[in-house]
């Protein structure tokens, strides 16, 4: 694991699932590629692991969540991406910070996520209903 946020976030169990579960192998790959797991605790509560992985680069992104929004943590993963390729604009904290502060929106609602001058937008499925 190279960095996390937030970077005082520590939990062990799930901090050291998280490398067995998103990279369990080696593997190569000519077009991005999106994938998903899921962590049981011994309470029997669900942690999604959301993952990107490029082709050519030797790392992944993750991210973790208690919500089953497949398409919605995808869509968050290629924005963290896009900004983490644009180092020199500096947005990818200011980003992450936003995104983390940010309210679960209503179901079936959008989440707005403002930043410096922008602004990302993504729609939310019902997260009172199971995934379907």
């Amino acid at each position: 694991m190279i960095q996390k946020y937030p970077e005082d976030f520590n939990d062990e169990e799930i901090l050291k699932s998280v490398p067995e579960f998103s990279c369990p192998c080696e593997f190569t790959n000519t077009a991005i590629q999106h994938f998903s797991f899921v962590l049981t605790s011994l309470d029997s509560k669900w942690t999604f692991g959301y993952c990107r992985h490029a082709p050519n680069v030797p790392t992944l992104l993750v991210l973790i969540s208690y919500l089953p929004w497949h398409e919605t943590f995808y869509k968050i993963l290629n924005q963290i991406s896009d900004l983490a390729n644009d180092k020199e604009s500096g947005l990818l904290p200011r980003f992450l910070s936003a995104l983390y502060c940010s309210s679960v929106p209503d179901p079936g609602l959008n989440l707005h996520v403002s930043y410096d001058t922008k602004e990302f937008i993504v729609y939310c499925p019902n997260h009172f209903k199971l995934p379907s």
